[in-house]
């Protein structure tokens, strides 16, 4: 594991720590193509595709929300809710919630 020490102030240093080398989804080539929302503190990452950009989704979906931990492990996989119609906003609480919200003005939890 790397550490790099580096200074902070006048008298301080600060140190870096890589705590993963590689991350476990296999989603590195395509993060580009997608919507990604990290909670805060190192929590859950939540993924959507971007519909605005084109790719081969190799067998997944348009509407689609997929949540990894913070070292790519996955979570939960959930459908976006389509008749709410496009995806305007995806969020988290500080209580680690995931907040989507739609743009007919409904907000789901």
């Amino acid at each position: 594991m790397p550490v790099d020490w580096s200074p902070f102030g006048n008298n301080d240093y600060v140190r870096n720590i890589s705590l993963y080398d590689r991350m476990r989804w296999d989603l590195n080539s395509l993060l580009t193509a997608y919507i990604v929302c990290p909670a805060p503190f190192g929590g859950p990452i939540a993924l959507t595709r971007d519909l605005g950009k084109m790719i081969d989704l190799m067998g997944g979906t348009d509407d689609e929300i997929i949540v990894y931990s913070s070292s790519g492990a996955f979570l939960s996989r959930f459908s976006r809710e389509s008749d709410c119609g496009r995806l305007i906003y995806l969020g988290w609480s500080g209580a680690e919630r995931l907040y989507s919200v739609y743009e007919n003005g409904q907000v789901k939890v």
